[in-house]
């Protein structure tokens, strides 16, 4: 399971007003930014040990749910005097993805605990259609994740 919050994208926005007493055209600042949340079932395979323990494995995470909700604000936005022309919208899209990855754990402790570092890779998102689709083009996609994950890994064996 997944919680992502990346970086917020900027870029600029206009608005217009037919009030002859103010400017025609007003400069905006636009922020956008995603929330991403995948849950997925999947496989860790074992590649190899190095000579020192460590391990490489390959994760298999071939179904996944993905939700991508995307929030856009406007700052500086006069919203009674002027108006914006096919604004941007917030969009919350659910969908399909596969991801998979390679995992390198270093032993810290005799067969023990592990530091782990991972870097995963997913595929853009296949829409469910749960959320009707936007009349108009946005100037943001769906994302496709590259996650780089450092951790602390606690292996256990189950005593038969």
């Amino acid at each position: 399971m997944d919680y992502d919050i990346p970086v917020s994208g900027e870029t600029t926005a206009n608005a217009y007003t037919l009030n002859p007493s103010l400017p025609a055209e007003m400069a905006l600042q636009e922020d956008i930014r995603p929330y991403i949340f995948t849950i997925s079932l999947g496989w860790r395979v074992y590649l190899f040990s190095t000579k020192n323990k460590n391990s490489f494995y390959l994760d298999l995470l071939p179904i996944s749910i993905c939700n991508q909700d995307f929030k856009v604000s406007y700052k500086n936005y006069d919203k009674t005097n002027y108006d914006i022309l096919n604004p941007d919208v917030n969009l919350n899209n659910t969908g399909l993805v596969m991801s998979g990855g390679v995992v390198y754990k270093v032993l810290l402790k005799k067969n023990k605990d592990n530091l782990v570092v991972m870097l995963h890779a997913q595929t853009p998102l296949i829409q469910l259609h749960l959320s009707s689709p936007s009349s108009y083009s946005l100037s943001y996609a769906n994302v496709a994740p590259l996650q780089l994950t450092v951790g602390y890994n606690f292996d256990y064996n189950r005593k038969k």
